[in-house]
């Protein structure tokens, strides 16, 4: 196995596929064990077992990093399969921001969970784009938009400035491959 290479136009260098899908699935097993052992341990604490827990437990978080790299890295191979199942996994574990976004400044976390949540949907659409299905690619391209937007005017950060470049240009290329010529250039 290669450890690495793939590296992107940068010059830097990031695990190769197969490390990446052994590195995504040990967080995952890790991620499931913790989740299967914090449910063992609300009900132990209820004694029967389907009673309720009086208080919400946490949740169990996973570190979405590796599973974007790895779907990034599937896609660049020609795995859209992969990276659509690193998708659907990620999916239900993302920590999803609660309504609008705060008029005044945000907290580091919040920011970080809303370009999460923003980088989810641009992957989304570069894996249904991958499959050729261009509508759908288009509706989760304007959805990292306006989360990259959005982030952009509440943080200003450069990080921020970059991604919402990246997501404009993704989503041009998808309204020319539509025959959306006028809406290409309007962006």
């Amino acid at each position: 196995q290669q450890l690495v290479g793939d590296g992107p136009e940068t010059g830097e260098f990031v695990p190769s596929l197969p490390v990446l899908e052994q590195m995504w699935k040990q967080a995952w097993a890790a991620y499931q064990a913790r989740k299967k052992q914090q449910g063992r341990a609300a009900r132990s604490k209820n004694g029967k077992r389907g009673k309720k827990a009086p208080y919400p437990a946490l949740r169990p978080r996973i570190n979405p990093d590796v599973g974007f790299e790895l779907i990034q890295t599937a896609l660049r191979h020609g795995r859209p399969l992969l990276a659509q199942r690193v998708l659907a996994q990620l999916e239900g574990v993302l920590p999803q921001p609660m309504g609008l976004l705060p008029h005044d400044a945000m907290t580091p976390q919040q920011v970080v969970l809303w370009r999460h949540q923003a980088v989810y949907e641009a992957l989304r659409g570069e894996c249904l784009r991958a499959l050729g299905q261009w509508r759908g690619a288009r509706t989760h391209y304007e959805r990292s938009l306006q989360l990259h937007e959005l982030l952009v005017a509440h943080t200003g950060a450069s990080e921020a400035k970059r991604d919402l470049a990246i997501t404009l240009e993704k989503l041009g290329t998808v309204l020319q491959s539509l025959g959306k010529l006028d809406a290409a250039q309007g962006l």
